[in-house]
């Protein structure tokens, strides 16, 4: 007879295969983007491939051991390596240039691997600080539902109830963005619809997915030289196109990837629930 599993024990086996695989592709495609651009130049510097492939392997190795859902938070709290709040991209933006400064004030001939090293640093920071968003599911579950529940006990009505619950948050944040930048979301209003429709989350993922793909190709082409190497000067932080533009690429990233979670776990739960 198959053992009947608790709620904890399910969550530790789908959010960990989920997780270790979702940010493994996350690393491969930073990895990808940096032997691409080592060619040529990243913001004005050629980032240091060797620098780049340091970090990616130690954090692929992390990844390897993470092996259920505590280690996997203790995991995303290590790798958040810079506490902002509300997407506080100055606040970012004092830090490393605070780190620039000090390698400078050294000898200034590691700069190139210093650059390397915050550039990979803040897409770290970015993927843990969304994850950590994603992942929250999971908590909600358990904390409602009970961690030594066991599995065939639990109306799956109150899963996708507390699910979706989840859900509508981020894309209520998504949508709120959205309609104060109606130049960019013109471009994915029929995408857009189908999130906010009633079709299963498998339709949802492939929605979410080009919406994915205009944030990342498209919408960070529409930030000039000019307004990066302003962004320290502004005024009113929260009116920059940067921080904008970025609070728009972290609340599309946190709705895709809680699609892409939502999505796996309807898929491998394998009518454990009570139907």
């Amino acid at each position: 007879m198959e053992k009947i599993i608790n709620l904890k024990e399910f969550v530790n086996n789908i959010s960990v295969q989920w997780f270790v695989n979702f940010f493994m592709k996350k690393i491969n495609l930073i990895k990808n983007n940096f032997l691409d651009e080592n060619n040529g130049e990243t913001i004005g510097f050629k980032p240091n491939i060797n620098v780049a492939n340091f970090y990616l392997t130690t954090i692929k190795e992390e990844l390897d051991n993470i092996k259920d859902y505590n280690t996997m938070q203790k995991f995303l709290k290590k790798h958040n390596f810079y506490k902002l709040k509300n997407d506080d991209l100055k606040m970012f933006s004092d830090q490393a240039s605070s780190e620039i400064m000090e390698t400078l004030d050294k000898d200034g001939k590691n700069l190139e691997e210093k650059l390397t090293e915050l550039i990979i640093k803040m897409q770290i920071n970015n993927i843990s600080k969304n994850l950590s968003n994603s992942i929250s599911i999971f908590k909600i579950l358990l904390k409602k539902l009970g961690e030594e529940t066991l599995i065939n006990e639990i109306d799956f009505d109150d899963v996708t109830y507390l699910i979706n619950n989840s859900y509508n948050e981020s894309l209520e944040r998504f949508k709120n963005w959205s309609l104060q930048n109606s130049k960019q979301s013109i471009n994915y209003q029929e995408e857009l619809k189908i999130l906010d429709s009633d079709v299963d989350f498998d339709k949802k993922r492939e929605a979410s997915e080009i919406i994915e793909h205009y944030f990342n190709s498209i919408i960070s082409n529409d930030i000039d030289d000019n307004e990066i190497n302003d962004f320290s000067s502004v005024t009113d932080i929260n009116k920059s196109k940067i921080v904008v533009f970025n609070k728009g690429i972290m609340s599309c990233e946190e709705l895709c990837s809680k699609i892409n979670l939502i999505s796996y776990l309807f898929k491998n739960e394998n009518n454990l629930f009570k139907r």
